[in-house]
């Protein structure tokens, strides 16, 4: 039998001694996400597209490189405009400083010219990335299964924040690293040309001193995605509040909203008052790390001062080489908190991708049982049991529904009567039997609360098809019409025309949604339609137009419905009288 994953099953969560949720998800910085990095990466960067960011990419090593090489230049022109100024030659001291100050002008013209390509390769890949992922996430539905499954927290986060943050942490580990690799290949010839053998012996102390931050504070990073999480959950239920507005006013249910809404605000309160130790931790240590280091270039250089070896100029500038590279070198310290977002994205944006390439998701439904392609819907002994596989609702159903003919499901509320046209349109699977139907492109599925999209009246009507990519195939005449024939044409004059653009979800009515998903119905051409209540927010009079043009238009089609309303326009009734039992009764 074939069942999908519980909610408390795919959400494997462990809560701390803290009462913090912590999902066991990968959040290490390791092997494994260096490969996730380029697993993430190869479509864009190895494809057509990404050649034109080779270039520019290789354009900003080149800019990088220039900046690194004027360092050598900077440093000989500051230490002989030092020594003049401690000599007081005045005419030499402003000759220099002009020369200092224009290579330092060139240096901030290389940046600037260096950050918008920067911005601009992110947005490259940025736009790939979220096309890739988007393409898993709606392929073989698996948005719907991961939803039901509820394998996956917030992906809609997912897909906007943490592919944005994945490449801007990415360019900015780049950007640092390019900066710390061309940079030490100016400073430190330099700095062994006077400071000897031992300056290389208190950098290497200072750059692996530095890489013990990421181990300890790797216990923080499954509470950084914690965070994450519990943001991401605050949002969605303020996004719900306001979906469900009117619904929430009519129950007047603002105490309990408050109530709901703050209990979420607390998991955000309490990972994020947990994180401040780690704050206190990584500001108290760090400071005193740079403490201690800020003394080695004073015993590094000043020695050699004091002896002569070096002048005032080189002293000065030595002592700011070593500053830098101390900094630079100090790579644990200062990628732990890019290292820390890197392993926390990638590894939530990775999750997402594993679970939209799942083999049980991206194989569809129907290849997990019998099913044959026909001019006819039929089942031959069909079993259903709810998603979840806990309770069975039915056993050795068997009906036909020739072309051109239509059945009426009815029965008491959970006997199965949703679940048998879910099945049957293959979103969800029997657990035995056959089922005979056209394909999928030849069936239409009409939920009790048609979905509306984003666009204006007239995408209202096409959807699922597309209008700018699939071509005018169909007039704002034929529109006109469908919108007549199923009483909605009064919508056209009062929103201004096929054009006119709302926010349908909430300016329409329950019977103007599904009025609407009748037009799409009759525009869509299909053989056979699988009508869930689809008229429950309709008076009779409506209802009876709506099933009297489906008629018209030759399609079969199968209804779930409780009104007496709709047994006149049915020439079958499938019966569930509930605890498994059922009977076809002739209309």
């Amino acid at each position: 039998m074939h069942t999908l994953p519980t909610a408390e099953n795919a959400r494997n969560v462990f809560i701390d001694r803290r009462g913090i949720e912590l999902g066991k998800e990968r959040t290490r910085f390791d092997w494994a996400l260096l490969k996730r990095c380029y697993a993430l990466g190869k479509p864009f960067w190895l494809s057509r597209e990404g050649v034109m960011a080779w270039v520019i990419l290789g354009f900003t090593i080149v800019v990088t490189i220039m900046r690194s090489g004027t360092l050598g230049i900077q440093l000989a022109l500051t230490r002989t405009m030092t020594d003049n100024l401690v000599a007081k030659h005045v005419p030499v001291f402003w000759h220099y400083f002009v020369l200092v100050t224009l290579l330092q002008g060139l240096i901030a013209f290389l940046f600037a010219l260096q950050y918008p390509l920067t911005q601009l390769l992110q947005l490259w890949w940025r736009r790939s990335l979220t096309r890739q992922v988007l393409s898993d996430y709606l392929a073989h539905r698996a948005y719907y299964r991961i939803n039901q499954a509820a394998s996956v927290d917030n992906p809609d986060q997912r897909i906007s924040d943490d592919v944005n943050f994945t490449v801007t942490q990415l360019f900015s580990i780049y950007t640092w690293v390019s900066l710390i690799i061309s940079s030490l290949a100016v400073y430190l010839p330099y700095t062994y040309r006077y400071a000897g053998p031992r300056a290389f012996a208190v950098l290497s102390i200072a750059g692996v001193s530095s890489l013990i931050f990421p181990k300890i504070f790797a216990y923080f990073v499954p509470y950084q995605n914690a965070q994450y999480k519990a943001e991401a959950d605050f949002r969605f239920a303020l996004v719900r509040l306001r979906e469900n507005s009117e619904s929430v006013a009519f129950y007047r249910g603002e105490k309990a909203e408050f109530t709901a809404l703050m209990a979420r605000f607390a998991k955000i309160f309490r990972v994020g008052t947990f994180l401040l130790i780690r704050t206190i931790w990584y500001q108290g240590s760090s400071q005193l790390y740079y403490v201690v280091l800020g003394a080695l270039p004073t015993l590094l250089v000043y020695p050699s001062f004091f002896t002569g070896h070096i002048d005032y100029g080189t002293l000065v500038n030595l002592n700011q080489v070593v500053g830098a590279e101390l900094d630079f070198l100090a790579v644990g310290l200062l990628f732990f908190n890019e290292w820390l977002a890197v392993a926390v994205t990638v590894n939530r944006l990775w999750n997402l991708v594993e679970q939209t390439h799942r083999e049980d998701f991206v194989r569809p439904v129907e290849d997990t049982f019998v099913t044959e392609v026909s001019d006819r819907i039929a089942v031959r002994e069909l079993g259903l049991a709810t998603p979840d596989g806990s309770r069975t609702l039915a056993t050795g159903i068997t009906f036909e529904v020739p072309y051109g003919k239509n059945l009426l499901v009815i029965g008491p509320s959970g006997s199965g009567k949703s679940t048998l046209v879910r099945t049957i349109a293959g979103l969800w699977a029997p657990t035995q039997g056959r089922i005979f139907r056209p394909p999928l492109t030849e069936l239409a599925f009409l939920p009790a609360k048609p979905y509306m999209p984003l666009g204006d009246l007239r995408a209202q009507l096409l959807y699922p098809r597309i209008w700018n990519e699939e071509g005018n195939d169909t007039d704002d005449s034929r529109l006109m019409a469908v919108l007549h024939d199923v009483g909605a044409d009064y919508l056209v004059e009062q929103y201004g025309g096929l054009s006119a653009g709302a926010d349908w979800e909430e300016v329409l009515s329950l019977g103007e949604k599904q009025m609407i998903a009748f037009g799409r119905l009759l525009l869509s051409r299909v053989r056979f339609a699988l009508l869930d209540e689809a008229t429950s927010g309709l008076p009779e009079a409506n209802e009876k137009r709506l099933y009297d043009e489906l008629k018209r238009s030759g399609m079969g089609f199968i209804s779930v419905g409780h009104r007496a309303s709709l047994f006149p326009h049915h020439d079958l009734r499938l019966l569930f009288r509930g605890e498994g039992r059922w009977d076809v009764i002739p209309g």
